[in-house]
C-alpha cells in the first residue's frame, strides 16, 4: 500500500464517493449491488491495512487491494444508472438537465466525475415542478455534445491506444526473436523500469520481451510480486530498482551494466549517443551491449 500515491488514493476514495452518493439518491444502498460496494470498500480497507498487522504470505496473497476494481465498477454502474434513470424519467422532468450532465462528466476527463459528487447530492434541495424550458433546452445541447463530439473522441483515442500497444508489442517481440536467436541461453537484459512508461514510448509492452526471448532481465518492476512467494527476494529486487532509478542516462545503464555482468541493455534509440555500438534495432528500440569493449 505504501507504493501507491496519493493522488491514486484519492482517486478511489472519489470514486468511492460518487458511488455512496448515486447509490443513496437510487435508494439502492440497500440493495444487492449497494451492499456488494459497501462490501468491496470494507475489503480494500482491510486489505490497506493488512501488511501493517501481518507479513504471513498466505494472506498478503489474497490480493485484498484488488477489489479497487470492483469498487469502480460498481460505483460506475450506480452513476450511470442514475443518470440515464433522469435522462429518462417521464414523472421528473427537472432531472434530465443533471443526467445529461452527469453522462458527460463521466465521460469527459479522468477525474472529471468528481463533480458528480455535489451534483447528485444537490438535487435533494431542487425544488419540485417541471424544469425550465432553458434549462431543459440546455440537457439536449449537453446531450448533442456528448454523443456527437466527445463519444467519437473517446473512440478515436481508444483506436489510436490499441495502435501504439500493438506497435510496442510488435517491436519487443522482433527485440526478443532476435534475443532468443543472437544471444547466449543465460545472456541477462537491462529493460526500461519506469512504471509511468506510456503506450507511444518505447518501454511499453516489456512482458512481452521476456516471453518471446526466453531470456532473464535484471530488475522489472511487476516483478516485485514474486516476493510474495520468495520474501527473501524482497530485498534483491528493491536494491535493484533502487539502483535503475538513479541511472540518469543511457551511458550511465551501460556502465552499471558491465559493473554487474549484464550482457544487453534495451533503450529508446532516441537516447543513443553517436559512440554507442548498437547490437540490434528495431524501429524505436535499441539493443546495446553491456560488456566491456576489448
Amino acid at each position: 500500500m505504501s507504493s501507491v500515491g496519493l493522488g491514486s488514493v484519492l482517486c478511489l476514495a472519489a470514486v468511492a464517493l460518487v458511488g455512496v452518493a448515486a447509490f443513496y439518491r437510487l435508494d439502492a444502498a440497500r440493495s444487492v449491488l449497494g451492499s456488494a460496494f459497501v462490501g468491496a470498500v470494507a475489503v480494500y480497507v482491510i486489505g490497506a491495512a493488512m501488511p501493517y498487522l501481518t507479513h504471513n504470505p498466505q494472506i498478503l496473497e489474497l490480493h485484498l487491494l484488488r477489489s479497487g476494481g470492483t469498487i469502480h465498477l460498481l460505483a460506475g454502474t450506480a452513476v450511470a444508472t442514475l443518470a440515464t434513470k433522469w435522462m429518462c424519467s417521464v414523472d421528473d422532468r427537472r432531472l434530465f438537465f443533471w443526467g445529461c450532465l452527469i453522462a458527460l462528466l463521466l465521460c469527459a476527463t479522468q477525474l472529471s466525475f468528481v463533480f458528480c459528487i455535489p451534483m447528485i447530492l444537490g438535487t435533494y434541495f431542487l425544488r419540485t415542478g417541471d424544469q425550465s424550458p432553458l434549462v431543459h433546452a440546455s440537457g439536449y445541447v449537453v446531450l448533442a455534445v456528448l454523443v456527437g463530439i466527445l463519444c467519437p473522441y473517446k473512440v478515436w483515442q481508444s483506436i489510436d491506444t490499441y495502435r501504439q500497444y500493438a506497435r510496442g508489442t510488435a517491436e519487443w517481440t522482433a527485440v526478443g526473436d532476435w534475443a532468443r536467436h543472437a544471444t547466449p541461453p543465460d545472456s541477462i537484459f537491462m529493460i526500461p523500469t519506469d512504471a509511468t512508461t506510456e503506450p507511444a514510448k518505447p518501454g511499453a509492452r516489456t512482458p512481452m520481451f521476456e516471453f518471446v526471448s526466453h531470456r532473464r532481465v535484471w530488475v522489472d518492476l511487476r516483478r516485485g510480486a514474486a516476493v510474495l512467494w520468495t520474501p527473501s527476494y524482497y530485498q534483491t529486487w528493491r536494491s535493484r530498482m533502487n539502483d535503475a532509478a538513479h541511472l540518469g542516462s543511457l551511458a550511465d545503464r551501460i556502465d552499471y551494466a558491465r559493473a554487474k555482468g549484464i550482457g544487453y541493455v534495451i533503450e529508446g534509440c532516441a537516447a543513443a549517443a553517436a559512440q554507442q555500438e548498437i547490437v540490434f534495432r528495431s524501429d524505436r528500440l535499441c539493443v546495446f551491449s553491456g560488456k566491456a569493449a576489448s
